[in-house]
């Protein structure tokens, strides 16, 4: 269970009044008034900071967009044919979180399962298989959004090790069976719903 990390952002400004002070009633009130608007504001101010900024999650587009000058990923997707493609605010947050996240993992499968479990795990199974043969294989066994299905094929940000090649799968049928068979058994056909963007 992951916890997140909660800073004591609070300032107690009347711990530094020295005792030779501490009954001057001028004094006191300037400190007790100055402590009220630190407690009001700085407090806010990191509240703030931390909710629309730091959290990727809760991020608005001012957040998300100081997080893409960090990750140098911009909203806009210049794509082969020339055209620019703008992602919407949920598709920016996915691709800044998947940048993010592939920044820390190694690129082993296990880490890599764990990326497409942070990104993807609310919407159903999705993981990660090595087909040992310097190639590996990200499963969906749901379908993606439309724009996370442009994400998957046209921006690279799924973790791997160098050199390994991949391929997207989406697995968006409730059934199993042969493509070429009539949807019969084994031996007789190609899986019906492998279904490669790559």
């Amino acid at each position: 269970m992951s916890t997140v990390y909660q800073a004591d952002t609070s300032v107690d400004l009347e711990q530094n009044v020295i005792w030779q002070y501490a009954n001057a009633k001028a004094f006191t009130a300037l400190v007790n008034a100055e402590q009220d608007w630190y407690s009001q504001n700085v407090t806010e101010f990191f509240n703030f900071w931390r909710d629309k900024m730091l959290n990727l999650d809760r991020a608005d587009d001012f957040g998300l967009s100081v997080w893409g000058k960090i990750l140098n990923f911009k909203r806009q997707i210049l794509l082969k044919d020339g055209s620019v493609y703008i992602l919407s605010t949920e598709a920016y947050r996915l691709l800044l979180k998947g940048q993010f996240l592939k920044m820390t993992t190694n690129g082993s499968i296990s880490d890599a399962n764990r990326y497409l479990q942070l990104l993807f795990g609310s919407q159903g199974a999705a993981y990660c298989l090595d087909n040992y043969d310097m190639t590996i294989s990200y499963i969906f066994e749901f379908k993606p959004t439309q724009e996370q299905l442009f994400l998957l094929e046209n921006v690279d940000f799924l973790p791997r090790p160098a050199g390994v090649k991949y391929e997207i799968l989406v697995l968006d049928d409730q059934f199993l069976g042969f493509d070429e068979s009539n949807m019969q058994t084994f031996d007789h056909g190609i899986l019906y719903n492998r279904k490669s963007l790559r």
